[in-house]
């Protein structure tokens, strides 16, 4: 939980115990650094739907204040055990972050398409660069780039393939990782590139901490979209292009050495994506 979530919810809690008391002036203080905390939060961290039976909760204490509702000691207590049992997803599913990185440079990520115009592919690219203190210490303009580009459209399709509603992983767009730059700004130009493919229904994001630790020693790491073969592509201008599972040859019983075939072919269109990709940058 991120420290204003736990303000909300801790001042919350106070408040419901304090209904009822001898002391008004008390109830209406915590109320009030509920609100204060709840609007801190909003506008600071982001709402995320773990955090809607907290925002419930005091919207009720405010109305219950200005109505000057009586309650009695059975009905806080389980207002109480409501909330707490309601806030459970806030501690099952809480916003993600990665370990400190070990290396001395910052990480700085830039995204764009690379357009293969030879075989018609399009490669959503992601790349991860060490950018010195004194650039981002100049550059205030830098903010935290989201883990989940899109996640808008690729979080539903993630929550679909677990069996879960399409909301649930709505807080991943609170995931950072690294800062939004642009590459001519990375301070590696003598170093190797690192370029990280996915597997079978994988994303350019997957590997993001591996990305970023290599990033942070001095290394640029590029990941591409594998199109068709990535579990949800989406590009610059907002075309999306789902998982094909023809790619694999899924469902269409070859004999072996079809299949085998197919699969060489599949893994040479990939190298091909690589290639184009390193090229590119």
């Amino acid at each position: 939980m991120r420290f204003l979530e736990i303000s909300c919810l801790l001042f919350c809690l106070l408040a419901i115990l304090s209904l009822g008391s001898q002391y008004p002036k008390l109830q209406k203080g915590l109320l009030t650094l509920s609100v204060v905390a709840l609007a801190l939060h909003l506008g600071i961290e982001g709402w995320r739907w773990q955090m809607v039976p907290v925002y419930v909760a005091i919207s009720l204490l405010i109305f219950m204040t200005i109505r000057q509702t009586e309650v009695s000691g059975m009905l806080i207590g389980s207002k109480i055990a409501v909330l707490m049992l309601l806030s459970v997803p806030l501690f099952m599913l809480p916003i993600p972050s990665y370990p400190e990185l070990s290396g001395a440079a910052s990480v700085g990520t830039d995204s764009f398409d690379v357009v293969d115009n030879e075989r018609g592919r399009v490669l959503p690219t992601k790349v991860w660069f060490p950018i010195d203190k004194p650039t981002l210490t100049k550059t205030a303009e830098l903010q935290s780039a989201p883990w989940l580009e899109h996640q808008e459209k690729i979080g539903p399709v993630l929550a679909r393939i677990a069996a879960m509603p399409g909301f649930i992983f709505n807080h991943l767009r609170h995931f950072k990782n690294g800062y939004k730059s642009d590459l001519k700004l990375a301070v590696a130009n003598d170093k190797p590139l690192i370029v990280l493919s996915h597997g079978r229904g994988g994303i350019k994001e997957m590997n993001g901490f591996m990305a970023m630790e290599f990033a942070s020693q001095g290394y640029i790491v590029i990941a591409p979209d594998h199109t068709k073969g990535a579990m949800y592509t989406v590009l610059q201008n907002g075309s999306e292009i789902p998982f094909d599972p023809k790619e694999f040859a899924e469902g269409e019983n070859l004999p072996d050495p079809e299949y085998d075939q197919r699969i060489r072919e599949l893994g040479q269109r990939w190298v091909q994506d690589l290639a184009v990709v390193t090229s590119y940058v």
